[in-house]
């Protein structure tokens, strides 16, 4: 409901939900780094990166492209 809903006021707007939310959240508020985007994610050195428990040690190894359900929050 909440996915359906951000993503009938962005197209109403006529544009993607990464960019209504750029433009009118994140931008405002001084957020130039936030963003929904998982190219974005993808792009950065320091991502943050899950990890799983291997051989008595924790690797990291998970990623999981949220993008599709970010318009819920």
């Amino acid at each position: 409901g909440l996915t359906s809903g951000a993503e009938a006021v962005a197209a109403n707007a006529g544009k993607s939900w990464e960019d209504l939310a750029a433009e009118t959240l994140f931008r405002p508020l001084g957020m130039n780094a936030t963003s929904y985007q998982f190219s974005d994610y993808e792009s950065r050195p320091d991502r943050a990166v899950g990890h799983i428990h291997v051989d008595g040690r924790y690797e990291p190894r998970y990623v999981r492209n949220a993008q599709p359900q970010s318009p819920a929050g």
